[in-house]
């Protein structure tokens, strides 16, 4: 199954002076943040990853969609740069990306070479488009946020659905063997966690929220409660480990159509009946 991919340029204005912009709620908004923190960086690994292939790959349809997941991805970290510059990295100044997870992610791309970091990718972009596929499901949460917050979050995840297989259908023209994908799904799945929570640990102390036992229970509720965030994660995450797996398995195209006129006829999301 293939479809084609296009990048849709988006400009962003972000004129929040709210710190708590997700509903006014601080446990949604640092979820966001801390999960939008890495991602300028992971895009620039993404890109980096998929560029030695590109020459060698047969596929005109296949190479036609790397050539603009490229784009896509390119026009994500920039968006996101401004996001973090002007709503996250104003409230929160202090906050550093650096942790033990660099020379992890370098160890394993020096050990297992360009297919390795091949197999990263796929394992980040599987991550990205399984959370899409939840918010766009579960568009509740966005109906508390500013629109143009709605904007970027929808526009991404239309885009991350979109190009889901692209990354895995190169690894797998180029014979990436399934214990690379196993590999990778360990190094990534450890990576992002550590990560995730060391973000969201830093603003959450930034704010005091760290002494609050009520925001712990908050904290569990939300991921892990019903129907919880990582919940609905975390089954469609864990199927990449089968061995026959192909992002296309769970066919969510009509998402990005569904989503699309939605955001082209400028619909306000609190306007819908969206269940949660």
């Amino acid at each position: 199954m293939k479809y084609n991919i296009f990048p849709r340029i988006r400009n962003f204005e972000f004129s929040l002076k709210t710190k708590y912009w997700l509903g006014n709620c601080p446990i949604k908004t640092l979820f966001v943040n801390a999960l939008s923190f890495y991602t300028p960086e992971s895009e620039r690994f993404f890109i980096r990853t998929v560029k030695p292939f590109y020459k060698n790959i047969h596929d005109p349809i296949l190479k036609e969609n790397v050539k603009n997941f490229i784009r896509q991805e390119s026009n994500h970290q920039q968006a996101y740069t401004q996001y973090l510059r002007e709503l996250v990295n104003k409230h929160y100044p202090k906050l550093t990306s650096k942790n033990i997870t660099q020379p992890i992610l370098a160890l394993a791309y020096a050990l297992g070479g360009k297919k390795m970091g091949l197999a990263l990718t796929v394992i980040g972009e599987h991550f990205a488009a399984v959370l899409a596929d939840v918010i766009l499901n579960n568009a509740q949460m966005l109906k508390e946020a500013p629109s143009e917050m709605r904007h970027l979050l929808l526009w991404h995840c239309i885009e991350e659905i979109e190009h889901k297989a692209v990354v895995f259908d190169i690894l797998k023209q180029f014979k990436g063997e399934y214990l690379y994908r196993i590999a990778a799904f360990f190094t990534i799945t450890f990576c992002m966690s550590f990560a995730y929570f060391k973000i969201f640990w830093q603003m959450m102390r930034f704010d005091g929220l760290h002494k609050k036992w009520s925001y712990y229970k908050a904290i569990l509720y939300f991921c892990w409660g019903k129907p919880g965030i990582f919940r609905q994660l975390i089954k469609p995450y864990f199927a990449i480990l089968k061995p026959r797996f192909h992002p296309w398995q769970q066919n969510n195209h009509e998402l990005i159509q569904i989503w699309e006129n939605k955001l082209s006829k400028r619909y306000q999301i609190d306007e819908l009946h969206l269940n949660f």
